[in-house]
């Protein structure tokens, strides 16, 4: 076999492959004999006709399937021998058979980037490890017990804070209907009997703030000005008015922490609740503290290290971001109409964040390459179970998948990048 290499960008090669005749031959040989064990040709019995009657009946197929044969014997041998690292198939020729048995074909391919890594170790960060005080667990028991809490109906007061005021509204921007302005905006832009939270966590911002004071049958315009960060991006920073009617009032009967409550949450004492609230507190401490290490070195390694990145992956990526960003729109109301609506710049959001994903990858394999480090069976299964979890499915059941899919060598590859994620936090310094 003889085969050449091509650049045809930095990420992407040509491979030409020149298949000897002696092994075309070879696999025409055998396929012929194959042929002719099963084939039924008039004036023979079956699988005693001659191999030259059989080739000219069944000449056709059996090219077909010597080409089958071929291609992806001597595609594994010319990767083999040319030491490269295939991340995609890009196209694949159809085998080329000459009168002389020889045979030509040849393949595109996405590599794997080479790039120099930056230093790695001792790299700077700066966390801190949040204190857990009794004012945080005073503030999770308070949280429990407004989970207990009941709500009765009474119209004859004026609503106060921690109460739930039941709304009629309609919004206007610049004296536009919202609905018409934002169509994103849906149950925000109008509404009729929805219960709002006179506090900070009414589903309009700061509206349970702006009804505390008002009375069943009071009407009020309100002004909001909605979050740079709210989860409608249309709505970022919008000033809104709401034209409020207030329909209903109820007040919290607040839950007590006593041997009913207690018992009703399977816990035996006052004390042992708020060792239970300490751990998760020193856990979500801890978890919070993690995070931070992880986006500062990440910003770090995209910062500091220059790489050229297959063009395939960052596109398959780019369809699996835009698949996560659409179906959290859709989970925050918008619909297929909106998505389509905003699917450029969807496109654009799914672009950035995709080739950020492909860069990132890739400098925590070469990272995971150069360190040694492997991945064994068993964490794989431990991986897969986990997905499975989520799932809700079987880890056999996932497993199968994966294999089906050819996907299994991601969860082999996001193992080895956590796996050099935690070395460099390991090896990092505080600031």
């Amino acid at each position: 076999m003889k085969f050449s290499v091509k650049n045809i960008d930095k990420c992407r090669r040509k491979i030409e492959i020149k298949i000897p005749s002696s092994d075309v031959t070879n696999e025409k040989e055998k396929a012929v004999s194959i042929y002719a064990k099963h084939a039924n040709i008039p004036g023979f019995r079956k699988g005693k006709a001659p191999l030259n009657v059989v080739e000219k009946k069944y000449n056709k197929e059996i090219i077909n399937d010597v080409k089958e044969q071929l291609l992806p014997m001597f595609y594994q041998k010319a990767i083999k021998e040319s030491e490269l690292k295939v991340v995609n198939v890009i196209e694949c020729s159809e085998i080329n058979i000459s009168s002389d048995l020889s045979a030509t074909f040849d393949v595109t391919i996405d590599i794997y980037p080479k790039f120099k890594l930056p230093k790695y170790t001792d790299i700077s960060i700066s966390t801190t490890l949040d204190e857990v005080t009794e004012k945080d667990i005073d503030e999770q028991i308070e949280n429990l017990l407004n989970q207990f809490s009941t709500y009765e109906v009474m119209n004859e007061k004026k609503i106060e804070f921690g109460d739930m005021g039941q709304l009629e509204y309609e919004a206007f921007i610049d004296g536009h209907a919202l609905r018409d302005v934002i169509p994103e905006s849906k149950g925000l832009a109008s509404g009729k009997d929805y219960w709002v939270s006179a506090d900070e966590h009414s589903f309009i911002p700061d509206m349970g703030h702006k009804i505390i004071g008002l009375s069943v049958d009071d009407e009020k315009e309100i002004e909001i000005t909605f979050p740079k960060s709210f989860m409608i991006n249309e709505l970022s920073e919008k000033k809104v008015t709401y034209k409020v009617k207030i329909q209903s009032i109820k007040i919290k009967i607040k839950a007590k922490l006593d041997d009913d409550l207690l018992k009703k949450i399977q816990v035996e004492s006052i004390e042992q609740l708020k060792d239970i609230f300490r751990d998760q507190l020193n856990q979500q401490a801890k978890n919070k503290e993690l995070s931070e290490k992880h986006e500062q070195i990440i910003s770090y390694l995209l910062k500091k290290t220059k790489i050229d990145v297959p063009e395939s992956a960052v596109q398959q990526q780019t369809r699996e971001m835009m698949y996560t960003l659409a179906r959290q729109k859709m989970m925050a109301g918008a619909s297929q109409n909106d998505l389509s609506n905003d699917q450029e710049k969807l496109l654009i959001e799914a672009k950035e964040k995709a080739l950020e994903n492909v860069k990132l990858k890739f400098i925590g394999l070469s990272i995971a390459d150069e360190q040694n480090f492997t991945v064994a069976d068993h964490e794989i299964d431990a991986e897969i179970a986990q997905i499975a979890y989520q799932q809700k499915k079987k880890p056999e059941e996932v497993k199968s998948e994966m294999e089906k899919n050819s996907t299994i060598e991601s969860v082999n590859e996001q193992i080895k990048f956590n796996k050099a994620l935690e070395f460099m936090i390991e090896k990092s310094k505080n600031k």
